[in-house]
């Protein structure tokens, strides 16, 4: 019977001993919190996603890419990204859309495009298959994508001057990631994965009254044709999500990213969501950075034990930055050896527990 709470049905547990199930089993279970067999760091996926750009391809955030300094690039929103220098972030938009009079005549992208979509169907048909499952890649959802075109602090002013013209631009949006699902779901995506950082390092970006009127729809709708052909999905929110999470879980998020530790009481962040938001994440860049070794395999010790006793963790780190490969290794190693069924509690947790 399907388990209508969790959106895709869990697979029977083969297992008779250890070390018996599936990555993809086990990864299922982490999800929906049923007794996997370990935790892991990663999910078994195989990543598929649609052409963003206009130009030549553009990984956001790396130095080592076509975007040299000086140079632009069009995206299918019509934002003009611009490289003003060699650095991580050092990027310039020149927004699409900053007046509600260009609406009418503004050119949306359109998700059959052959340009946007053809990358995607070569991928799928690529699939190796084996113990992984096919994920499409959305990147940025609403927020990152209409501030970019409107322009930040403009789109914050249109909340309350212009609130139509938000609520159009954001539907616009989901339109196109709903032609791009229902591709993906064509293709037999198990799960998909956004990007939406609508916290600060505080709290929340929004008020709960902006949330609730302009992003909670649009998320449902989009979020809730997934859920409907059983997709799991997961978001990437850097920030303080803790007055975020009983949004996300409303709107139908099964999978958060990254549970940044600097920002969040993880604790917390566990009682809230255990049993309903499986989280990714929540171990330190700067521990895996900085090290000792010893520091990690603490952490990733402490953190399995207060965020995954019964599944729904995987740990990795919260920010992609430069990392000492022994300090990689560490990580990896410490995931190994402490994310093991049934888990020991660190040293300071081994009296109460």
């Amino acid at each position: 019977m399907r388990r209508k709470t969790s959106g895709l049905p869990l697979p029977r547990c083969r297992c008779k001993g250890r070390n018996d199930m599936t990555e993809v089993e086990n990864a299922l279970r982490i999800i929906w919190f049923n007794s996997p067999e370990r935790i892991v760091s990663r999910l078994p996926i195989y990543n598929i996603e649609f052409h963003n750009r206009r130009d030549e391809p553009y990984v956001h955030g790396q130095t080592n890419t076509p975007l040299g300094p000086g140079r632009s690039m069009r995206d299918i929103w019509g934002v003009v990204t611009t490289r003003k220098y060699d650095a991580v972030g050092a990027l310039h938009s020149e927004p699409s859309l900053t007046d509600p009079a260009q609406l009418a005549g503004f050119q949306w992208p359109d998700p059959d495009d052959d340009w946007i979509c053809a990358k995607f169907h070569q991928q799928a048909a690529d699939f190796p298959g084996g113990d992984l499952w096919i994920s499409g890649g959305h990147s940025c959802a609403i927020w990152e994508i209409a501030y970019k075109m409107i322009g930040m602090e403009r789109l914050l002013e249109y909340f309350y001057s212009e609130p139509e013209f938000v609520r159009e631009v954001f539907h616009r949006i989901v339109d196109f990631h709903l032609g791009i699902a229902r591709q993906y779901v064509q293709l037999g995506v198990r799960s998909v994965g956004f990007s939406d950082d609508l916290a600060t390092q505080s709290g929340p970006f929004f008020s709960p009254d902006i949330l609730e009127e302009f992003f909670k729809p649009e998320y449902k709708r989009l979020f809730g044709f997934y859920r409907e052909h059983d997709v799991i999905v997961g978001m990437h929110c850097d920030g303080n999500v803790d007055r975020l999470l009983d949004f996300f879980m409303e709107v139908g998020l099964n999978i958060l990213n990254p549970v940044q530790v600097t920002a969040n009481d993880l604790a917390a962040v566990r009682r809230k969501t255990q049993g309903r938001l499986c989280l990714h994440g929540g171990i330190s860049n700067v521990t895996v950075s900085r090290g000792p070794v010893e520091a990690i395999e603490a952490e990733v010790h402490r953190h399995i034990w207060m965020l995954g006793q019964q599944g729904g963790f995987f740990p990795n780190l919260d920010h992609s930055m430069p990392t000492p490969e022994a300090h990689r290794r560490a990580f990896v190693e410490a995931v190994e050896k402490w994310g093991r069924f049934p888990l020991v509690p660190p040293p300071e947790c081994s009296s109460s527990s």
